[in-house]
């Protein structure tokens, strides 16, 4: 039997997974001293306890991501005479963007695409071989290059339509549709009900010595009637006046024209000075039709910290849960370090958390004479809200329980996060506590991303992030009755597909 201590690592973790190997016999009776080889495949590191298990018949591996940070699945396996199992788990959080320019082109004409490859922080994978496809278009290969960029030049085909340049590094993959029709572009087709802007990350550094390197990808978005995406919004992005005189240039001046998917993207580029907390204001400026530079007919804006200090931020937990007063919600601390580049301790400064849900689970678990444990198979499933706006959008629902309302899983709202101190600064020690709370039905079958960034500084570790599966409390896990209240998902016992879903859940080893 192997075990594995969790079922995804992030690709900035210098963690490792934990796999325990039980040796069992006839009668179900452990065996001792049984020689046991572990191997492990896709460039992972694994490090035994020892070579034969001990009188408990276990032996452990420290499975590390090696050299190799491209999202992939690394498979466990242990053997023993001619006995051999297998475990797997996955590297995830290499992340492809894309900033065309222009978005929409005309025949024949020249182009370029900026791709972006970067980690579970947000910080560029540099020397990653990287591809880029097309219809019409031959395949490119390449290397990101400073930052985790690649910019792809190619010549549009003398075919009007769509030209979809599909790019592919690390394990990750991007679908950039690009437009090849006539220099007059049709209207876009409103009413636009909802228009959006995100920045991502909020928090970026200030570019000195003439770098351009750090930036931050914009993307807005505009939705209309049962929330469709509106293609040919046009879109001019700047800093709405400037009120903190930050500066920064964004990667196009020119009108940008939302996508078959509704996006119109940019990148903003810092300049060399950082801003007060939220200090930077990104508009989105847009329109129905053309409208001339320093005009304004709608906006929708969001806000970036611009950082100069070069320190560490990092997140860490113990082995502690605790229960709400009402009893009815679990609460799991995390504390937040920040140092500077000597590793002193920084006080009063700005953390922002957040937490996104990653995946959920289906499944159940039954009590086995000394623990509750899983009783079936267990599946995991990626969040349903693709984009994460909160918004249902066509594509999204792939996951649907008989005889419940069409909802997005997991509910944004099963987990909150709170700091001490409450002012969300720093203490003098240069550490906060940031306290997850969620509803005990949800322990064990939802997981979470915790993320949090240090403003007004800067730096590739100013950003960090933990990726784990919500804790339960060991007491109920080890107590017959009352059942506990994670004893069954609340997302089903298996996995429920609606009509026409493109996307699956997949088996837990």
């Amino acid at each position: 039997m192997v075990i594995l201590d969790r079922n995804t690592l992030p690709n900035t973790s210098t963690d490792s997974v934990t796999a325990t190997i039980t040796a069992v016999g006839a009668g179900g009776v452990v065996v001792a001293d049984a020689p046991v080889a572990l191997s492990v495949d896709t460039g992972a590191l694994l490090i035994a306890s020892a070579p034969s298990t001990d009188s408990s018949g276990r032996v452990t591996g420290q499975i590390s991501l090696g050299a190799d940070r491209s999202n992939r699945i690394v498979t466990l396996t242990a053997t023993s005479g001619s006995i051999s199992r297998t475990a797997s788990f996955q590297v995830v959080g290499a992340n492809l963007s894309a900033s065309p320019n222009p978005p929409i082109i005309a025949p024949g004409s020249s182009g370029t695409v900026e791709f972006r490859l970067t980690d579970a922080s947000g910080s560029g994978m540099v020397g990653q071989s990287i591809s880029v496809s097309g219809n019409g278009i031959a395949t490119v290969t390449g290397v990101t290059g400073t930052d985790g960029k690649y910019n792809f030049s190619y010549i549009a085909p003398n075919i009007l339509g769509e030209l979809r340049l599909t790019a592919q590094a690390a394990g990750a993959s991007v679908v950039q549709p690009i437009q090849v029709q006539s220099t007059t572009i049709d209207p876009a087709v409103g009413p636009i009900n909802s228009a959006s802007v995100t920045a991502n990350p909020s928090v970026v550094g200030a570019n000195t010595g003439g770098s351009t390197s750090s930036r931050t990808e914009i993307r807005a978005l505009f939705l209309g009637a049962s929330n469709a995406p509106i293609p040919r919004v046009r879109v001019r992005f700047d800093l709405n006046g400037d009120a903190n005189s930050i500066g920064g240039s964004f990667s196009t001046t020119d009108l940008v024209y939302s996508n078959t998917n509704g996006e119109a993207t940019a990148a903003y580029i810092p300049a060399d000075r950082a801003s007060p907390t939220n200090g930077v204001t990104i508009r989105a400026c847009y329109d129905l039709n053309d409208f001339p530079a320093g005009t304004c007919p709608n906006q929708a804006l969001t806000t970036v910290t611009v950082t100069d200090q070069p320190v560490s931020v990092a997140i860490g937990f113990n082995d502690q849960i605790r229960q709400s007063a009402n009893q009815l919600s679990y609460i799991k601390d995390f504390v937040v370090s920040v140092a500077d580049s000597s590793g002193r301790a920084k006080p009063d400064v700005v953390i922002t958390p957040s937490v996104d849900l990653t995946d959920f689970f289906t499944g159940f678990l039954t009590w086995d004479g000394s623990a509750w444990v899983v009783g079936g198979p267990v599946y995991q499933c990626p969040n349903e809200d693709i984009n994460r706006n909160n918004v249902l959008e066509a594509g999204e629902n792939y996951f649907q329980r008989s005889g419940q309302p069409v909802v997005l899983e997991p509910p944004k709202s099963a987990v909150t996060i709170s700091t001490t101190p409450s002012n969300g600064r720093t203490g003098p020690d240069g550490t906060m506590v940031v306290s997850v709370q969620y509803p005990k039905n949800y322990g064990y079958w939802v997981q979470m991303e915790l993320t949090v960034a240090a403003s007004g500084i800067s730096g590739t570790e100013a950003r960090a992030s933990i990726l784990r599966v919500l804790d339960v409390d060991a007491t109920a896990i080890s107590r017959e009755t009352p059942p506990p209240a994670f004893v069954e998902s609340p997302f089903g016992t298996l996995p429920q597909y609606a009509a026409g879903a493109t996307v699956s859940c997949s088996l837990v080893p």
